[in-house]
């Protein structure tokens, strides 16, 4: 728990504020960015703490975008979704979740590189700054989860994220969280 938050919410809060800071906003020029995740709007049942981690950077991004848009620097956040060609589904457990397993869900790590390299550049401050989604697939996941009540947005996330064969899938109870689990 305290590795999650650290990573995910302490170390970008103060590497955000040593940024801007100490050399974008003296400066009056450059971009700072934030990696979040399409998981910041979904409802995080079975894994709350790392979806409200995610949650917490977007909103400080759209929050810190806010603030600098009369500064002369800027602030984008990026929210990739599930990641081809990295370690996160075996390191989370998650290999067989529909989103790991669905052809053309994931993406790689070049192409989101490449979009944040494009907005990073970008002249229009409406796409060089503010929270952006990567990818089609994933802006159409994070239109639709307002949508949906708790109960069916909370098992879609769970089905999605850790596949049909767990636990979680099976219950909609939190004595199955990932949390109250670590608790114990």
């Amino acid at each position: 728990m305290r590795d999650m938050l650290g990573i995910n919410v302490e170390q970008q809060t103060y590497l955000s504020r040593y940024f801007l800071s100490e050399h974008l906003v003296p400066a009056e020029r450059g971009r700072l960015c934030i990696v979040s995740s399409i998981v910041a709007y979904s409802l995080g049942s079975a894994n709350s703490l790392y979806f409200s981690a995610k949650s917490y950077l977007s909103q400080f991004g759209r929050s810190l975008a806010h603030e600098c848009r009369t500064l002369g620097c800027g602030v984008l956040t990026i929210q990739p979704g599930a990641m081809a060609d990295t370690n996160f589904s075996s390191a989370g457990d998650c290999e067989n979740s529909a989103i790991f397993k669905l052809p053309g869900a994931q993406m790689s790590s070049a192409d989101v590189a490449e979009e944040l390299v494009r907005r990073l550049q970008a002249d229009d401050a409406s796409e060089a700054t503010g929270c952006h989604t990567v990818g089609i697939l994933n802006k159409i996941l994070v239109a639709g989860g307002p949508y949906l009540s708790d109960n069916l947005a909370g098992f879609v996330a769970r089905f999605v994220l850790l596949g049909p064969d767990t636990k979680f899938v099976r219950s909609f109870t939190a004595r199955e969280s990932k949390l109250v689990d670590r608790c114990r």
